[in-house]
């Protein structure tokens, strides 16, 4: 029987198998196709196209957001302290640069943080403008900054007070522990709020379930920074020269890292607008020195 086609090659057991775990660990469909070619680059659109969203619900817009936020919120907390003759050494333009330099560097380190949940919170995670679900983003917003800055001018008047001018490492008084005994127990109290969070409690659930991914994530971070901590308390033990003290840039950064894990309500963005004022207060008001950890 004579055939009026010609067969096409067949591929062998080896080029077949090879070519179906390439359509398997790189699938292209043809919406990809379609999207490839009728969207070339554009570079007008690396500023006209800044709030499209990845796959993790992040954009440029809501990074930008969120650094500028802290940039400008470090340099009027700076302006407050001078306002309010608060002792404080005055920086020169270039270390002000820095220090504006290196806050930008954390913020931009945190937001991208694939499970922060800031941008979904804010009136830029909004659909449409002018909406309510807008309207309540902006209002979180708000107090995200008012918590900062409020928050700063606070602490800043409460250094004034000569009975909070001490350390942990220092000679208290009686009325001193049990200041610093507050203190941590309204941290303590932080994380065990944080740790709710991590059930499904009935009574929390309009206010307090974020995704399990989160949850999984604050236990990891959690016990990755119980870990660093324990780890530097017995390095710092082992060295004679070292003066082991838990400064409030190293309190705020820890819980400021936390915090990204479980936001999805208004507590938790000023929670962390909260621990950010350490911080940013540190970054100004003192030589932190990364290297050695806690001064």
């Amino acid at each position: 029987m004579i055939l009026n086609f010609e067969l096409a090659p067949q591929f062998t057991r080896a080029e077949a198998q090879t070519e179906l775990n390439a359509q398997l660990i790189n699938p292209v469909t043809r919406d990809e196709k379609i999207l490839e070619k009728s969207n070339p680059f554009n570079l007008l659109e690396v500023f006209t196209r800044c709030g499209e969203k990845n796959k993790y619900g992040q954009s440029f817009l809501g990074v930008t957001l969120y650094v500028f936020t802290l940039c400008i919120n470090f340099y009027i907390g700076y302006s407050i302290y001078r306002a309010q003759d608060i002792e404080q050494p005055q920086l020169s333009t270039v270390e002000l640069f820095g220090d504006l330099c290196m806050v930008g560097f954390l913020a931009f380190c945190f937001i991208t943080f694939s499970w922060h949940g800031f941008e979904k919170l804010t009136c830029v995670g909004a659909k449409k403008w002018c909406t309510r679900e807008f309207f309540i983003g902006l209002g979180r917003y708000i107090g995200f900054v008012v918590a900062m800055l409020g928050s700063t001018a606070i602490y800043g008047s409460i250094r004034n007070i000569a009975f909070f001018q001490t350390s942990l490492n220092s000679d208290l008084t009686a009325g001193q522990w049990w200041t610093y005994f507050g203190v941590f127990t309204v941290v303590v109290a932080i994380i065990v709020y944080y740790f709710l969070k991590l059930f499904a409690f009935e009574w929390t659930k309009r206010c307090c379930r974020p995704d399990i991914q989160n949850r999984l994530i604050f236990v990891r971070v959690f016990l990755a920074v119980i870990i660093a901590n324990v780890l530097s308390f017995f390095v710092c033990k082992a060295d004679v020269t070292c003066d082991f003290h838990l400064h409030h840039f190293h309190f705020g950064l820890c819980l400021v890292v936390l915090s990204t894990c479980m936001m999805d309500n208004w507590l938790d963005m000023v929670l962390q607008a909260v621990f950010w004022m350490f911080v940013l207060e540190s970054q100004w008001n003192w030589n932190v020195n990364i290297d050695k950890f806690f001064i």
